[in-house]
């Protein structure tokens, strides 16, 4: 869990950490109720799947229910044993576990996911992000309950933290582990249902590593529509002047909305790649999917700026350049057209938390695309990669050098007792500046003995002379010490 600053006052900060305290409370609580149910029911569900295999103890066991049941409508009491029994004869039936099964799955998404989803909004709004599940949602859990709750796969593929609780995926999982983890898991769970190309989309954005970006566009995106739906309570085309120009302004929304789908629709119709598709009913397939996937990242820029328009049409403006005066008309209307609005200043206040959550869309949005693109390029990101290993390896770690300064003192007196010779070059690189040793034209030649010296910098290995690392063991210090970092030999 990560935090960032939000100006909100302390006292609305801790009530909002003790509620969330509370509902992470309750959802533990529901989880493990509905979980029991579950394993409960999977029990269940295997002994059907054997019982199937066997059609003369099913007929014995349907023969020994209605025995039961008979002995139980003429009133004979039946012993605890016998109800236990007759109560889970009952329970084989199809129609009573296919019902508790689509019981369990609305009270699975609406207990444990949507809660779940509502904490994360709650703890954004003090600038708490959540960035993973619970301890007690368990990676073998999810496994029961998605075999058992065929339906619950819809609401946790879509969600990048649930998928990956599901997968036993962590943050720092190689991509080459969750990508064999993501095939199996399609192949084995995914490739034989029958509503696979629902759920594909996001396994594949899951596979891409976007994901996440996508789900948080979701979510400000979802805010923002709740936030438009919720201004319909203000809206009547036939009330009064406020109620008018409230659904004046729902139905402008609309209109931006249908606009650039109109527009959408009509330029991939012009393109290249839908023109050369043969056969209506493919082109039609394709344009279907196309602006499907278009209103789902649709561009909110010109909603922003209507919005914008509201808020600051009845602040004074002034305005320059060559359309000065178009800008002057055109506030002006805004002003006569919006005044009614600023009557009801609940309204304009939640036009303004609009105006920020379309803010955030846009945000998410930009965010979203940009990761879309940067997966999409999958040379790109391995030619960045290789790159960032080329400068790792040039990295020199002085650190192991410093410590390699005791271990071989001896190898720095035996250093200074060769010949003057060898001395005089030594001498030289202590006392020459950094840019007297960047232009030496002649490098310096190492006797065997010197070349077998060699360290183990970072990754790379660089050859070394010992004196270069240590000081030489008389009392007295040279006039200059040697600067490692600026050596060119380890540039």
């Amino acid at each position: 869990m990560k935090s960032t600053v939000v100006s909100i006052p302390s006292s609305k900060i801790k009530q909002i950490e003790i509620e969330l305290v509370n509902d992470l409370a309750q959802i533990e609580r529901d989880y493990s109720n509905l979980f029991e149910q579950i394993k409960e029911l999977e029990t269940l569900l295997l002994f059907i799947r054997e019982l199937d295999k066997n059609p003369q103890k099913k007929e014995e066991m349907r023969l020994e229910q209605q025995a039961l049941q008979q002995k139980a409508s003429t009133e004979e009491k039946l012993t605890a044993q016998e109800e236990q029994r007759l109560s889970f004869l009952k329970k084989l039936e199809l129609g009573n576990y296919s019902t508790q099964i689509d019981k369990l799955a609305i009270e699975f998404g609406d207990k444990v996911i949507t809660s779940f989803s509502l904490m994360q909004l709650k703890a954004k709004a003090i600038g708490m992000e959540i960035e993973k599940l619970p301890d007690f949602i368990k990676t073998e859990d999810l496994k029961i309950i998605t075999q058992v709750i065929g339906a619950s796969l819809h609401m946790i593929v879509p969600s990048d933290i649930w998928l990956r609780r599901l997968l036993g995926v962590k943050a720092d999982t190689s991509s080459q582990k969750l990508k064999a983890k993501l095939q199996e898991f399609v192949q084995t769970e995914i490739e034989t249902r029958v509503d696979k190309g629902q759920l594909l989309p996001a396994l594949s954005r899951f596979e891409k590593d976007i994901l996440k970006e996508f789900n948080a566009y979701s979510r400000e995106l979802k805010l923002a529509n709740n936030l438009i739906k919720s201004f319909e309570k203000y809206s009547d085309a036939a009330g009064n002047r406020f109620q008018v120009a409230v659904h004046n302004v729902l139905n402008q929304l609309s209109i931006l909305s249908k606009t650039l789908v109109a527009k959408e629709e009509s330029r991939f119709q012009k393109s290249d790649a839908y023109k050369k598709i043969s056969g209506e009913r493919d082109k039609r397939a394709a344009l279907i999917a196309h602006i499907g996937k278009f209103e789902e990242l649709l561009p909110v820029e010109e909603r922003l700026q209507f919005i914008e328009r509201i808020l600051n049409s009845q602040k004074s403006a002034k305005f320059t350049g060559e359309n000065a005066e178009d800008q002057r008309k055109q506030h002006k209307e805004d002003k006569k057209t919006f005044a009614p609005l600023f009557k009801n200043k609940q309204f304009i206040r939640e036009l303004s938390e609009l105006h920020k959550a379309f803010k955030a869309v846009q945000s998410a949005r930009v965010a979203y695309l940009k990761a879309e693109e940067k997966a999409d390029k999958p040379e790109e990101k391995a030619d960045k990669l290789s790159r960032k290993r080329a400068i790792e390896e040039k990295k020199v770690d002085y650190g192991c050098i410093r410590d390699k300064r005791i271990k071989t003192r001896a190898l720095v007196t035996d250093f200074f007792s060769k010949p003057s010779a060898d001395k005089r070059s030594v001498q030289e690189d202590n006392t020459v500046d950094s840019s007297q040793k960047s232009s030496r034209k002649r490098p310096v030649e190492e006797t065997p003995a010197e070349q077998k010296e060699n360290h183990h910098i970072g990754r790379k290995r660089v050859k070394v002379r010992p004196a270069i690392f240590f000081e030489p063991p008389s009392e007295k210090k040279p006039e200059h010490d040697v600067d490692v970092a600026s050596n060119p030999r380890f540039k």
